[in-house]
């Protein structure tokens, strides 16, 4: 029998009462039962609530809805689950909790057929564990399992995130329990963000707007027809938009973390836990099967998750900090700090003896092949990085390493300027170890990119996974032997260049940001839905959010970029609006201009061939052309110049730029030429700002000995 169990409490924290409160002119839980009574698969429909006194008048509401109810413990959910399960003979329970009002009858029945479809042991559409996308709105949450799951985890879990949430026991052991979560034809594109169920008052606000606008006659309304709904009005998102979902479920983790940590403060010893073991005998030498042994410096966010990772994939990981807490922690196989999936991953690491913590960097560095530094880069007052702990930490391996006659690999993992590991790095070890020792380490720079909350997740599915080396075999040794389980493009490259990708994939990101938010401004000086607008432009994944502008070299020009920015701005400056990003993007675009002025003159040459007049290949658009400005000046600056341009020079006979030539930059025109060896044979300096395929690839032979400026990349 298929039973839906839906709990529900009066004594909600943020929001009290919050499960009888008026939708409509029913109580919550009224239409939650009356959406979950609308499926096809469920056999029958049980309230789960305490058996304090409190909750009575939901056993009253329960009866005059016509449900049967089980009254249990309060706080443990989990029991109260089982126990109500056991009483109805169900083989399998679909739970729903009772802050769901626009839970959706379509989407339980699916869900439920994927479960029996697959003989999983557990489905969801919607959970904490981050390693199983889901996508769809938060309260739109259904939960599938047969009873020996639940059964199980009755007898099993001890904590009491896993007691009072139900299910955390379940689907934090993939290894145990068959799971998967359901994502249906329904669900076109991420919807996670939203929040459809109710815990604070803005939240019930939001959800009596949605039935006033779709609530008719008692019918039933979809998931469908509230995004239309929310398409037609996307203020209503706003209402709610900042909660964080699974609040509840992480502040139970929180409070379990912070009472091991306290009760390892309070009763253990730490000068014993935080060693692994006696002082290092000087004269040890590691082993040679240690090359999948690692020390991680600094057990903070990076580098606990990076540990328990490692562990989890085989490696044997010495963790190193100086904080005895995190330490005594680790070595107890408790997580020192709050991340989805990573207590049982350090637990379970601890356990099988893959995982220990210590402060003793010596016997690290002895016992490892290879460290990686996950230390912090905070910033200073005036902006720049602070690296005293990443110089702390090298100081400390650096030393270690005078005792050890092998190769030792250095892993930055920290986040870097570029020119950190040669200018800081490198001189360090060179001083401390001298060049004897330094010749048997090898640095490398790996960055990471690890979001809070989904840390675990993005380290097995990362959108990319980037090793700076000096030699390129270490760095692909380094790729195939730390991910070769996992997924993601990976790509090895040199030192500077792993250095300088995370900042520009943040800068980027908060350019994003700001565009976007200065966007919004101007839509609404205008009257114009900025969510739309942003909705259609993500859309376009040829130009919009794509490589296709993302090619550093020349400035921008033709008859639409310039033109269509000075508008936007002109209007946003006459409507008062304040776009910085936006009003500076046309300075930045004239200071690139400058730039390039500037290399080229830096050399003293007087001979200067330009081949690609026009603002981009293949066309002979001139209009705002960037190029244009850059000869005129160094025309004005007395040097000779020569154009090569093919579609431009046919212009000069016949096509729709003949006259802006003539009469625009006759000077110009007389400067063109359709010999591209003679250009180049002219020049001392030669300016490629658009390529020309098929001359360039058979004059390559034809650069060498000049200086070339390569803007066409």
């Amino acid at each position: 029998m298929i039973v839906a169990i839906i709990q529900a409490r009066m004594s909600a924290e943020r929001l009290p009462n919050k499960v009888i409160a008026d939708i409509a002119g029913k109580p919550m839980i009224w239409h939650v039962v009356n959406r979950v009574k609308s499926t096809s698969k469920i056999d029958k429909v049980i309230l789960a609530t305490s058996d304090k006194l409190i909750d009575q008048k939901l056993v009253e509401v329960a009866s005059q809805i016509g449900i049967d109810v089980y009254t249990g413990s309060e706080s443990d959910v989990l029991d109260r689950y089982y126990q109500a399960a056991k009483k109805y003979k169900t083989d399998i329970i679909v739970r729903i909790t009772g802050d769901c009002p626009l839970i959706d009858p379509n989407i339980i029945d699916k869900t439920i057929e994927y479960f029996l479809k697959n003989n999983f042991d557990y489905v969801s559409t919607a959970h904490t564990n981050k390693s199983m996308d889901s996508a769809y709105p938060d309260g739109l949450d259904t939960e599938v399992f047969n009873f020996s799951s639940l059964e199980k985890a009755w007898k099993e879990a001890k904590l009491k995130s896993e007691r009072e949430h139900v299910t955390p026991y379940i689907w934090n052991n993939s290894q145990i329990f068959k799971i998967n979560t359901f994502q249906g034809d329904d669900c076109d594109q991420d919807y996670s963000q939203m929040r459809w169920t109710v815990d604070e008052e803005r939240d019930l606000k939001f959800v009596r707007e949605v039935y006033k606008n779709l609530y008719k006659d008692r019918n039933i309304f979809f998931m469908k027809d509230i995004l239309n709904l929310l398409k037609d009005y996307p203020e209503l998102l706003e209402i709610n938009s900042d909660i964080k979902r699974d609040d509840g479920y992480f502040k139970s983790l929180k409070e379990e973390e912070q009472l091991a940590i306290r009760s390892l403060m309070q009763h253990q010893d730490f000068s014993s836990v935080h060693k692994v073991s006696e002082p290092v005998d000087k004269i040890s030498l590691p082993s040679v099967d240690q090359i999948n042994k690692i020390s991680i410096f600094g057990l903070g966010y990076v580098g606990c998750v990076s540990a328990a990772c490692l562990a989890k994939n085989n490696f044997e990981i010495i963790g190193v900090d100086v904080n005895p807490i995190k330490i005594g922690a680790i070595n107890q196989g408790v997580a020192p700090l709050i991340e989805t999936e990573l207590g049982p991953l350090i637990k379970s690491a601890v356990e099988c003896g893959r995982l220990k913590a210590t402060d003793d960097v010596d016997f690290a560095i002895i016992n490892t092949a290879i460290s990686v530094i996950c230390v912090g880069t905070p910033s200073l007052a005036n902006g720049s990085i602070d690296y005293t702990s990443i110089e702390k930490a090298i100081t400390t391996i650096a030393k270690a390493l005078l005792v050890k006659n092998s190769e030792h690999t250095i892993i930055i993992r920290s986040t870097i300027l570029p020119g950190t590991i040669d200018s800081i790095i490198k001189p360090m070890l060179l001083k401390i170890c001298g060049e004897k020792v330094f010749k048997n380490i090898k640095l490398c720079h790996n960055p990471e990119f690890l979001r809070e909350g989904s840390a675990i997740f993005d380290f097995y599915n990362p959108p990319k996974i980037i090793i700076g080396a000096e030699d390129e075999k270490d760095g692909k040794f380094l790729m195939d032997l730390l991910y070769n389980n996992v997924s993601g493009e990976k790509m090895v490259t040199d030192i500077k260049t792993a250095e300088t990708v995370k900042y520009v994939d943040n800068v980027f990101h908060a350019l994003k940001v700001s565009f976007a938010n200065e966007i919004d401004t101007f839509c609404k000086s205008a009257g114009v839905n900025s969510h739309k607008v942003m909705e259609i432009f993500c859309k376009d994944r040829k130009l919009n959010l794509s490589p296709y502008y993302l090619k550093p070299g020349k400035p921008f020009g033709g008859s639409c970029l310039p033109k269509d920015l000075n508008a936007f701005v002109n209007r946003a400056k006459k409507r008062d609006l304040e776009l910085p990003v936006i009003f500076n993007i046309l300075n930045s675009n004239n200071m690139h201009i400058k730039n390039i002025l500037k290399t080229i003159l830096s050399f003293n040459k007087k001979k200067i061939g330009i081949i690609g007049l026009s603002f981009k290949e293949n066309t002979d658009d001139l209009r705002n052309s960037p190029m244009i400005d850059i000869v005129e000046h160094l025309i004005g600056k007395g040097i000779e110049v020569s154009i090569f341009d093919k579609n431009i020079y046919m212009a000069r006979i016949f096509g729709a730029n003949k006259n802006y030539i003539i009469n625009h930059i006759p000077h110009i025109s007389s400067l063109l030429t359709d010999n591209l060896k003679e250009l180049v044979k002219f020049s001392e300096i030669i300016v490629i700002a658009n390529k020309e395929e098929k001359l360039l690839s058979s004059s390559d032979s034809l650069f060498r000995n000049k200086i070339v400026i390569d803007l066409s990349h």
